[in-house]
């Protein structure tokens, strides 16, 4: 009974790194409502973040803002877009525009462009850059 006692699970969760960051078209206009998410290269839990009116998102894991664990990402961007009710309630804050929508591309993994880094030791400040949608590379 002791032997149990003594190996028993606890909550002995693998170390997250505070990350947060912002998301914005490559002309520095915030991409306004959505989700942030990181899927680590190789094994382990996923990170996540909302995206707020500014652009701007704390990521958690294992919870809402506990960070990520140190490792390379690929990173997704689902946009969501707030109700007609909202849009009413305060137009300037939530208008949108077809140029202001995230690419389908941004949210598939085996298509998105992003990439991040968490460290354990250094500032893990994300800047997500995202095309508009319909540009042409040249």
């Amino acid at each position: 009974m002791l032997l149990v006692a003594a190996t028993g699970c606890g909550d002995a969760r693998p170390p997250t790194y505070p990350a947060s960051g912002v998301v914005r078209f490559e002309d520095g206009t915030p991409v306004r409502y959505g989700v942030v998410n990181l899927v680590p290269q190789s094994a382990g839990p996923s990170a996540r973040g909302k995206i707020n009116s500014r652009g701007e998102f704390e990521l958690g894991t294992f919870d809402t803002t506990d960070g990520a664990m140190a490792g390379e990402y690929r990173v997704l961007i689902v946009q969501y877009l707030p109700s007609a009710e909202k849009v009413v309630a305060a137009p300037d804050e939530h208008e949108h525009s077809d140029s202001s929508i995230v690419p389908l591309s941004y949210s598939q993994l085996d298509h998105t462009p992003l990439r991040a880094e968490i460290v354990t030791d250094g500032d893990n400040r994300l800047e997500m850059l995202i095309e508009r949608p319909g540009r042409s590379s040249q």
